[in-house]
């Protein structure tokens, strides 16, 4: 079944789709909770959803960011939308790190602040417009 589908009929059946993800450090990792249970990575249900996300969303996965953030997805008039939220803070580009390592990791970033281009409210599956 075509994803958007699967979302309009787990909304429809009153089920709420959150999404959390953490970006960043190489990596982007995107988790998929409906009605509060955590989707396991390999589940079949919105198979895919991670991925359009990622991709719609053009998180970043670069080694010298932090993107947390999450969502959740509403219908609202008949379309799609996701009502999220993303903080992102930075490395630090000329941090010194000291020779014993005793220092926390954190003080290396500078301090999370909501991101614009990463939160809002976005439409998902935008029809096209001629």
């Amino acid at each position: 079944m075509h994803l958007e589908l699967q979302i309009i009929e787990l909304l429809e059946a009153g089920r709420k789709i959150k999404l959390k993800w953490d970006c960043g450090g190489d990596q982007a990792i995107i988790t998929i909770i409906i009605d509060n249970k955590e989707l396991p990575y390999n589940s079949p249900i919105l198979n895919g959803l991670d991925i359009y996300i990622s991709n719609y969303l053009n998180l970043p996965s670069v080694g010298d960011i932090e993107l947390i953030g999450e969502g959740e997805i509403i219908d609202e008039n008949d379309s799609l939308y996701l009502v999220c939220e993303s903080k992102m803070s930075y490395y630090i580009e000329d941090y010194e790190w000291p020779e014993d390592d005793e220092e926390d990791p954190e003080d290396c970033k500078t301090a999370p602040e909501i991101d614009e281009d990463y939160s809002g409210k976005r439409e998902l599956f935008p029809s096209e417009k001629f």
